[in-house]
């Protein structure tokens, strides 16, 4: 898998955008739930856009970012040199210092296959909080990544280059397939990348948060139809 995050690092920010849609969510849950502090840990940090978003519009001081890929982390230091990044797993990560927020945001979690798994990154992240911390992660929720099967391949092009989506499904595995055509002088590069992602019911995620926070709060994103397309839990320690 850190081969694929590092091959994707170079057209992460084209092929996402600059995740407007999520940063703004996130500053409505920030503004809600913790308008004011001064450290930020974003864990699967990326090329550091949604860090870089939240730390301007809060002014937190401290900022650091963890991601496994060590492409996507050189992109990071260039958009927020005054940060601090570490090449780590989200899942057992550890840094010396503790923060009054954390975030795992874009789905990350969802990269992670096994539930065992998500449990570790939920003590350990409350390790990392400060008293009275906040932990905000979001999910892609089983019902959207069925949806998502269903849907036709997405095609997107940005600057000459295409990329072309599609999301398969094998047993209880959500593979994200995705060919990015490069342009080159004569002809086009292609680029082959599967992202692997898995669900579970908020019920059960909920259960096994309720074991390391004292209170547990959801908040759904909407589309424009009023489905729910994305769920973001609000972790108080």
């Amino acid at each position: 898998m850190l081969k694929t995050y590092d091959q994707f690092a170079k057209f992460y920010d084209e092929v996402m955008g600059n995740e407007k849609t999520i940063t703004s969510e996130l500053n409505f849950i920030l503004e809600t739930h913790k308008p004011e502090f001064y450290s930020l840990l974003d864990l699967a940090c990326g090329t550091g856009t949604i860090l870089k978003n939240i730390s301007e519009k809060f002014g937190s001081e401290k900022n650091t970012g963890v991601d496994i890929s060590e492409k996507m982390i050189l992109t990071a230091k260039k958009k927020i040199p005054k940060a601090n990044f570490y090449q780590q797993n989200i899942v057992n990560f550890k840094i010396k210092e503790k923060f009054d927020v954390i975030t795992c945001l874009f789905d990350s979690i969802n990269h992670i296959i096994k539930l065992s798994d998500w449990e570790k990154i939920f003590s350990n992240t409350k390790k990392h909080l400060n008293e009275g911390g906040v932990f905000i992660f979001d999910i892609n929720t089983i019902e959207q990544l069925e949806k998502k099967i269903i849907e036709p391949t997405w095609v997107k092009k940005f600057n000459d280059n295409f990329m072309l989506m599609k999301v398969k499904k094998d047993n209880k595995i959500y593979n994200w397939e995705i060919k990015i055509f490069e342009k080159l002088k004569s002809n086009y590069k292609l680029h082959s990348i599967t992202i692997p992602e898995v669900s579970f019911e908020i019920n059960e995620i909920t259960k096994i948060l309720k074991k390391h926070f004292s209170e547990i709060k959801i908040h759904k994103s909407l589309s424009a139809n009023g489905k729910s397309e994305r769920v973001y839990f609000i972790c108080n320690k």
